[in-house]
């Protein structure tokens, strides 16, 4: 497992500091615009994805499956209340965004147990380049698809639209009048 229950606590640890600020925040009262960085999933996922998804490695120990295979699903439930605390808190009006610029899929590769030496950091620069993922010897990578979410104030639910991160500012602009 290498490292892995490090990255996870120092993660959740900083994720769980952000969650309390702007909880916090948000108990003062409605801000004209607040964001949170959910932080903890994207190094949970890198590290932990060959446990999520061991039929996708070769090599995955049942056993630490079995034991470690619900960090992935759980660190979602989690940000899910997360997302559920923040809509307590603000009223109907309020404009809730959920953005993630990517999301995660198998890397098909174990994690690296020993450091890349950096004579071959170009070439796995290259290759993320060329596939279009950002691995670097972790078991989870990013798949370019994200999602972006929203609800409350003018937004009409059961609306699908084409949107990427870069509409991101410029709707959150024009909500607040600008």
């Amino acid at each position: 497992m290498g490292n892995g229950l490090s990255v996870m606590k120092f993660a959740w640890c900083n994720q769980r500091s952000f969650e309390n600020i702007a909880l916090h925040q948000l108990d003062k009262g409605q801000p004209d615009l607040t964001a949170i960085y959910l932080v903890a999933n994207d190094p949970i996922d890198h590290t932990f994805w060959h446990y999520y998804e061991p039929e996708a490695y070769e090599g995955v120990d049942p056993d630490e499956a079995r034991r470690l295979g619900q960090i992935v699903e759980n660190i979602y439930v989690h940000n899910d209340g997360v997302v559920q605390q923040i809509l307590d808190r603000v009223d109907e009006d309020t404009v809730v965004f959920v953005i993630s610029d990517h999301g995660f899929r198998a890397a098909g590769e174990l994690p690296r147990t020993k450091p890349i030496p950096k004579r071959h950091f170009r070439d796995l620069q290259e290759e993320a380049f060329e596939k279009g993922t950002v691995t670097v010897g972790q078991s989870g990578e990013h798949d370019m698809k994200g999602i972006i979410i929203a609800a409350g104030g003018p937004v009409q639910a059961d609306v699908s639209v084409s949107a990427t991160v870069y509409d991101i500012a410029p709707t959150a602009m024009y909500l607040m009048g600008m």
